[in-house]
């Protein structure tokens, strides 16, 4: 059906209109916009087509600053400009996500540092410290169990994610984003220690939960984390920055393609797309000096992220300066 059955007239006032649902509130009522007093039919199917494409425009914003990728986002300006193509007829018309994720503000390693020094007693702070460990999705932070801890190997299972469904903002289990989401983690001791002594303490099956302990929402995760950070004197820029942090850091550091995408979950094509470039960038503006550093750490044996180099992962978040 073409939209400019959209388009409704004023017999009166001979002027036009149109009506435009925004979706549901998240009380699961509808949430129309109005707009009338337009001279001429054209003008008002002009203007119903620009609200339309500003309308996704700031949903697409609103769904990258709640931390979802802007893989994820493309994926789903993909289809929907699809259906709307074969719905319509035409283009919707609006701006595309941007391909990289390039231009997402990340911290340093010394921002890093710091927030995990403020939030050291903090109730959440072996959340804090896993999230800066392992890269963990929002999603896969509040799935976890206790049971997904296995004490004696020292790893943590990532088998499922929490995510928020409109309308009535439900939560929901759901499997990993994708099948590389399915993985087991090696942890570092300490942050080993720090998981079983809250597993122990735990009322209920979830590792992570608010103070009635169900489960941590994803949606108030992102709170919970600019919160202390602005605290801390860092940029309150999400959790799901801290992932990028991860990657950058640890392909600069020497590790590869695969064995960073193994710990982050992540498609190893997808990962190079998005990061190699800016690691050689960043050793481009390191100077001649950092050529030097990057063969020398080539020459080592090839390691995956087990073992004693989960130790090394950790450490190079969370280690202090000096």
């Amino acid at each position: 059906m073409s939209d400019t059955n959209a388009i409704v007239q004023d017999e009166g006032a001979g002027l036009f209109g149109f009506r435009l649902e925004m979706g549901r509130g998240y009380d699961g009522a509808r949430m129309p916009v109005r707009r009338s007093g337009f001279a001429t039919e054209k003008t008002a199917l002009t203007e119903y087509r620009r609200s339309s494409a500003r309308m996704v425009e700031r949903a697409y914003q609103q769904l990258e600053t709640d931390g979802y990728s802007r893989t994820t986002l493309r994926t789903l300006n993909l289809v929907l400009r699809k259906a709307f193509g074969e719905q319509t007829g035409r283009n919707l018309g609006l701006r595309k996500p941007l391909e990289s994720d390039e231009e997402r503000q990340v911290w340093t390693l010394a921002e890093a540092r710091r927030f995990a020094e403020h939030v050291h007693e903090d109730r959440l702070y072996p959340m804090w410290r896993l999230l800066l460990a392992t890269g963990l999705r929002r999603g896969e932070l509040c799935g976890l169990r206790c049971g997904d801890l296995e004490l004696g190997q020292g790893t943590l299972t990532e088998r499922r994610q929490i995510v928020v469904e409109d309308p009535g903002s439900r939560l929901r289990v759901k499997p990993p984003k994708s099948y590389n989401g399915l993985r087991v983690l090696k942890l570092d001791p300490i942050t080993t220690e720090q998981l079983a002594d809250r597993a122990a303490g735990q009322g209920t099956r979830y590792l992570f939960t608010g103070r009635t302990d169900e489960p941590m929402r994803p949606d108030s995760l992102t709170d919970r984390f600019n919160d202390p950070a602005i605290a801390a004197g860092v940029r309150p820029l999400g959790p799901h920055q801290v992932r990028h942090l991860i990657a950058s850091n640890l392909l600069d550091a020497g590790y590869g393609i695969h064995e960073v995408a193994e710990r982050l979950g992540n498609d190893a094509a997808t990962l190079m797309r998005y990061y190699a470039q800016v690691g050689a960038a960043q050793r481009l503006q390191a100077g001649p000096g950092a050529s030097g550093v990057r063969s020398q750490q080539r020459d080592w044996r090839p390691f995956m992220l087990t073992g004693g180099t989960s130790e090394r992962v950790t450490l190079l978040i969370l280690r202090s300066p000096g």
